[in-house]
């Protein structure tokens, strides 16, 4: 109990030897450089984050301006394509609207052919059944 009831007296603790006040200036001192080539480290990678950076901009123009060049060309040759297409389509036009008269004037053949077969088929079952 008489721990727990002493008074703490600062004035003694504060006073430090000699030995160990040196121990801890070339403590603070290693630090103090250990911290110095920290930082020179540092700043060598922010350097060096910087050329990147530098790198990669001017990489990235250069991909966006070749990409654009692309991108051009690419369009130029759609346009030349569908130009193609649409001709080809002219042409198909053409091509099934005259079909399409070949085959309605073909239809009135048949038609008109298929009037003849029945008429004629009539007039041979008339002849046969002796009714003409």
């Amino acid at each position: 109990m008489n721990a727990v009831m002493r008074k703490y007296n600062s004035a003694e603790d504060a006073t430090m030897p000699a030995a160990e006040n040196d121990k801890l200036a070339i403590e603070v001192a290693e630090l103090r450089s250990d911290v110095r080539h920290i930082q020179s480290d540092v700043s060598d990678i922010k350097a060096s984050i910087r050329a990147t950076d530098q790198r990669l901009e001017s990489f990235r123009k250069e991909t966006d301006q070749k990409f654009e060049s692309l991108r051009k060309e690419t369009a130029e040759q759609f346009d030349k394509v569908w130009e193609h297409f649409d001709k080809l389509e002219q042409k198909f036009d053409s091509k099934f609207d005259s079909l399409k008269e070949s085959l309605t004037s073909a239809k009135l053949w048949a038609l008109g052919l298929y009037i003849t077969l029945s008429g004629s088929l009539f007039y041979a079952m008339a002849r046969g059944f002796k009714w003409l």
